[in-house]
């Protein structure tokens, strides 16, 4: 039987199959840790729960980081940021965010607490940078 527009697929439990063009996986009801992959080598943990809004500008800061990361490494393996929302006291959160690179064999690894999301990506992505410079 064929869908109509706009028809999700369900699997057998009746649960909606989240698929999003292949960029999330794993993707359950149950599961609040969704994995997101950009561009293959760039894996975002727990970052679901925020907006379309939100994850343009994530996407944007992540990007440009890993950018400049390659300026000072041959070849990135991986890009791992997971993200876990802390002492979240009336609609106001910390986050805290942890960001691994893996460059040429090595694991470079940062974390940063804040309440401002996109000031926790630019001070671990800041940090794993200064460690890529210091050891070139």
């Amino acid at each position: 039987m064929a869908k109509e527009k706009g028809e999700s697929d369900k699997s057998n439990n009746g649960e909606s199959d989240i698929k999003n063009k292949g960029k999330i996986k794993d993707a359950t009801a149950k599961d609040s840790t969704k994995t997101i992959e950009l561009g293959g080598n760039i894996v975002l943990t727990g970052f679901n729960d925020l907006d379309y809004s939100e994850m343009i500008v994530v996407k944007k800061l992540i990007g440009s980081a890993t950018k400049k990361m390659s300026n000072h490494c041959d070849k990135i393996e991986e890009m791992k940021l997971t993200l876990k929302k802390i002492h979240e006291i009336e609609g106001n959160a910390k986050y805290e965010l942890h960001g691994q690179l893996i460059c040429n064999g090595k694991s470079y690894n940062s974390e940063f607490v804040d309440k401002n999301i996109y000031i926790a990506i630019d001070q671990v992505t800041k940090k794993i940078l200064n460690e890529l410079a210091k050891k070139k």
